[in-house]
């Protein structure tokens, strides 16, 4: 299959010219409004240093004025570095399953579709970011998290909490940025690692320097059968006499990608940067327990390319940065005999993605505060077998603005953006936050704001087997806040958030008759919940904890779903370890619980609570690491898809090189 490029992308530009520019005068008014506030206040306060325990308020280090704008004090997030994990096999729900707030959810194990919620938020209301360019594809339920490899990325940004302020579209409940990795002194990289149900991995990480220019290039290909055994219940989950063992079938896995960065000095304050990936997965869905589909097959390919020019010092305390970007996305999905839908199914997509964008920061002359503004135009087009071509066109204008008061005490965060987004109202987001270090050791936060969603073109448009697309759909719109408490001791920390998000104008599919479903914008639901994390170090042994509880409701106007907890969201969720190192030799036991959950609005279907132990061995000397791990130790059989089990215990066994 051929790919498609944007269809009169240019064009498209010309076409905006519904742009509000009323609101985008009120928007430059505000900016220059804060501009003035910024230079009446700066030079006025001393030299600071941020502190944040257990990642979760504000991150350790120096002011640095090239991660001042995206640390975002007065927001939650936290900043996962991927270095210190490449030495063993692991994939990006992994990552994400250890973390508060975030609950992901899997389908089949290793290779296959796995997505997330962030406090209670759906997978299409989370946005996912390479280098900070969307992935989220116009035609998804979410974003799979096990096509994105982890080779070639430095870091996991995550941010929790409505993101309109800052992202835009789609970040509802919050985000998740992979950051490629810096070429410069980083070290090459080679990891082989064998584990159960045929499971082959081979990740590599070289790089080329030169006097002015960085090479890196990072390959990951990975191979499963995920022939994995579990018990099959046989559609009768309250009659055990008919269970019997089974095994997975048509669950094999298969990728391979490459990403590429070089990076070039055009001098002491100029440099330019450009990131290519390519990577393609191609699986088997082997579909229900009870309605196995042995002859489902689909294949992913995704080629992103972004260039970043930067300037330093465009004007006095001034920096500049330009970047274009482009993303292809590629789906083919063949059910020839409906086995997993009850309807054939033969798709072929392609969704392509292209903008440009520019930026202008401005700091302080001692760095205790920043001006920032950006502007982005994109438009994305897809283009599938059997339907329409349609196309969306983006405009958006963005101001952060931070300042530090009480000589570093409390930083002050305001952030506000205007998207202009081709059939539909302009729509304005804000973020109000503050941060307030109480003493060396202990810090508050709190932040307020609110998101919203576009309707994708599957809700749209779709009308195949027993979906119809609703074309009249308008953005789903979410309210949010939240507080957070930290304190760090010598060999202690705790940290507390409180969280509540509101959303309204939800897209629900409804049954219209004859078993089709159409989506409508009815949707009500608030969700509030408290995230807890604790570290404790005992000599050579770290224990830590996170926790979280999560209230999550629907207020729709259903009689039969109203006040009822809504689906695949677990109150409570709770990740344990205990570390230990001996030199050579580190030790790690995790425990990982999810409560039952329902399936239905209605809560007439439970799923039982979820629990798993892993154990990880890892010997490292000079440059070389063995690292072992036993993962579902005590083979507990676990779901978090009805009718899609998750793998028995398994065995995990990696070598790894560095030089």
């Amino acid at each position: 299959m051929s790919r498609t490029s944007p269809h009169n992308s240019v064009a498209q530009f010309t076409s905006l010219g519904k742009f509000p520019f009323r609101l985008f005068g009120i928007f430059l008014a505000g900016f220059f409004f804060l501009a003035l506030q910024h230079f009446a206040f700066a030079d006025t306060d001393e030299n600071i240093k941020n502190t944040e325990p257990i990642g979760e308020i504000i991150v350790t280090a120096d002011r640095d004025k090239t991660k001042a704008i995206t640390d975002k004090p007065a927001s939650s997030s936290v900043v996962i570095t991927l270095s210190d994990k490449r030495d063993r096999y692991i994939e990006l729900k992994d990552i994400l399953s250890e973390q508060l707030g975030i609950h992901v959810r899997e389908f089949s194990g290793s290779g296959h579709l796995a997505t997330i919620n962030i406090r209670g938020v759906s997978a299409k209301g989370i946005l996912v970011m390479i280098d900070g360019v969307p992935i989220n594809g116009l035609w998804a339920t979410g974003v799979d998290l096990s096509r994105l490899p982890l080779g070639g990325f430095e870091s996991v940004e995550i941010y929790k909490g409505g993101g309109g302020a800052f992202y835009g579209d789609s970040a509802l409940g919050g985000a998740v940025n992979l950051v490629t990795a810096k070429s410069q002194k980083a070290k090459n990289h080679l990891a082989l690692t064998f584990g159960s149900f045929s499971l082959v991995e081979l990740k590599s990480i070289m790089n080329f320097q030169s006097e002015k220019g960085n090479l890196m290039i990072a390959l990951d290909g990975a191979s499963s059968l995920g022939n994995y055994p579990f018990l099959n219940n046989n559609g009768t989950s309250l009659d055990s006499s008919d269970d019997f063992s089974d095994k997975r079938a048509n669950n094999e896995s298969d990728s391979l990608g490459c990403l590429l960065k070089y990076s070039h000095n055009l001098g002491e304050e100029s440099r330019f940067s450009v990131v290519t990936e390519i990577n393609r997965a191609r699986r088997g869905v082997p579909g229900l327990l009870t309605f196995p589909s042995p002859n489902a097959r689909q294949t992913d390919e995704r080629v992103f390319f972004q260039t970043l020019m930067e300037k330093d010092n465009v004007l006095n305390h001034t920096d500049g940065a330009f970047r274009l970007f482009f993303r292809n996305d590629i789906l083919d999905y063949e059910d020839k005999f409906g086995e997993a839908t009850g309807s054939p199914i033969d798709t072929h997509a392609s969704d392509d993605l292209f903008g440009i964008g520019a930026k202008i920061t401005r700091y302080d002359a001692n760095g205790n505060g920043l001006l920032a503004g950006s502007l982005e135009m994109s438009h994305e087009a897809l283009n599938q077998s059997g339907n329409t071509k349609p196309g969306r066109s983006k405009a958006t204008l963005s101001i952060e603005r931070e300042k530090h008061l009480q000589s570093g005490k409390s930083v002050l965060h305001l952030a506000s953006r205007l998207d202009s987004i081709e059939g539909y109202n302009p729509q304005a987001t804000f973020r109000i936050g503050a941060s307030h270090r109480q003493s060396e050791k202990s810090a508050w936060r709190a932040s307020v704001g609110n998101s919203f969603r576009v309707p994708g073109f599957d809700e749209l448009y779709d009308n195949r087997g027993l979906i119809v697309g609703n074309p009249k759909l308008t953005p789903e719109k979410g309210f949010d806040f939240d507080l957070g408490f930290s304190r760090q001791g010598d060999s202690s920390a705790i940290g507390i958030t409180l969280f509540s998000n509101h959303l309204k104008n939800q897209i629900v599919y409804e049954l219209i008759g004859g078993h089709r479903f159409k989506p409508f914008n009815v949707g009500k639901s608030d969700m509030a919940g408290v995230e807890i994390a604790m570290k404790k170090q005992i000599e050579n042994i770290t224990l830590s904890a996170n926790y979280t509880w999560l209230d999550a409701r629907n207020r729709g106007d259903d009689a039969a779903s109203k006040n009822k907890q809504l689906p695949s969201r677990p109150e409570h969720e709770l990740f344990a370890q205990i570390a230990t190192a001996f030199d050579p030799v580190k030790l790690e036991c995790n425990y990982h619980y999810a409560s039952g959950n329902y399936v239905t609005f209605s809560n007439t279907v439970e799923l039982k609570p979820r629990s798993r132990v892993d154990l990880r061995l890892k010997w490292n000397r000079d440059d070389w690491t063995i690292a072992g791990e036993i993962r579902n130790l005590f083979n507990n059989d676990m779901l978090d898809i009805r009718g899609f089990p998750l793998p028995a215990r398994s065995f995990y066994l990696t070598l790894s090189h560095e030089f």
